[in-house]
């Protein structure tokens, strides 16, 4: 997997970001990378930002993760509000796999975390806090129900904003 985002912008405080896949193989025989933006926050778009500015650094800067087949999973804001986990195919579909709208243990989800993790098979591990305050870790895919991998409460009192998920589904 390779992880890369693009920051632009007139310094640290006004940005235009841009999440951008690299694909595997080399576009040319001098080892260049083909590089194409699969989602930004421009005018026609339904984001608003990839970022989370209310968690301090570095846990603000949201981290996309890129799957062997050219999938590419991340956190952004919608500007008609909420947030979600959403999915930028190999073609220029993007689609929700999780957002404030899913439900998980009959409660809804929200304050995604900054990493969700894409296996080859387009499973998604990603963070969320549930209705009831408490904090998740769960695995979803486009068009599938999210699952609670683990809960916070009396055996965990919290969880990294990271998780990782193998080819097989696993969740750490």
């Amino acid at each position: 997997m390779r992880n890369l985002m693009i920051r632009a912008g007139l310094g640290a405080i006004v940005t235009f970001l841009a999440m951008v896949l690299m694909t595997n193989a080399p576009a040319s025989s001098q080892g260049f990378y083909s590089v194409r933006v699969v989602a930004d926050n421009g005018v026609a778009s339904p984001f608003v930002t990839f970022e989370r500015p209310e968690l301090p650094p570095p846990s603000n800067y949201t981290v996309p993760s890129i799957n062997e087949t050219g999938e590419v999973a991340f956190f952004a804001r919608l500007k008609t509000s909420g947030e979600g986990i959403f999915l930028a195919s190999k073609g220029d579909a993007i689609l929700t796999v999780a957002d404030h709208t899913s439900m998980a243990l009959s409660l809804t989800l929200s304050e995604f975390g900054p990493g969700p993790a894409i296996n080859d098979s387009g499973q998604v591990a990603f963070t969320a806090r549930l209705s009831d305050g408490r904090q998740a870790v769960l695995r979803s895919c486009v068009g599938c129900a999210p699952v609670v991998i683990a809960v916070s409460g009396v055996q965990f009192t919290d969880f990294t904003l990271w998780p990782h998920i193998n080819d097989a589904g696993m969740v750490a």
